[in-house]
């Protein structure tokens, strides 16, 4: 049988990110925020990250596994940056074209197919600067103790390419 943390796993081991800016390597995560913020703290070599957020609902239908999935891309940022120099120094050289990386990959792996005939799968990607709790103003407060700008992919509809039963 296999586990959707372990494909997304092998998603993220997938990604060139050669050619993206100050990126040599995506370290990957999966669990609850809470869960991940603390195992983060033990860590040295932390971001950029991509997290698969737990818990995950697996729809069976005709033994085929289908999932609603959340991802999060994160990496570190600075406190002070207004939202344009977040733009021009993390969401446009790092976060996109992480982004865009993880959805080839995800593509490309053979482990998941989606309806329809779309290049990605549908989800929907929230540019989230300053990565926190958010309110009707801004951020309420911080998720991890790292400061962090991040793209949330919400609503990931994507099915699983083998039969689980």
């Amino acid at each position: 049988m296999r586990y959707v943390v372990d494909d997304i796993g092998e998603v993220v081991s997938r990604m060139d990110v050669s050619a993206i800016e100050g990126v040599d390597s995506v370290k990957y995560i999966y669990g609850h925020r809470r869960s991940v913020a603390t195992r983060l703290n033990s860590r040295t070599e932390k971001y950029p990250m991509i997290a698969l957020r737990l818990p995950t609902t697996v729809n069976v239908v005709d033994g085929r596994q289908h999932f609603n999935l959340e991802i999060i891309i994160a990496t570190l940022t600075k406190g002070q940056y207004t939202e344009e120099l977040r733009m021009d120094k993390i969401f446009r050289p790092v976060l996109h074209p992480l982004y865009l990386e993880f959805l080839k990959q995800l593509k490309n792996s053979g482990l998941f197919e989606w309806t329809g005939d779309q290049k990605y799968p549908p989800h929907e990607q929230t540019d989230m600067h300053y990565y926190g709790i958010t309110g009707p103003e801004g951020n309420l407060k911080q998720i991890f103790n790292d400061p962090l700008d991040g793209i949330e992919i919400t609503n990931l509809k994507i099915n699983s390419t083998n039969k689980c039963l």
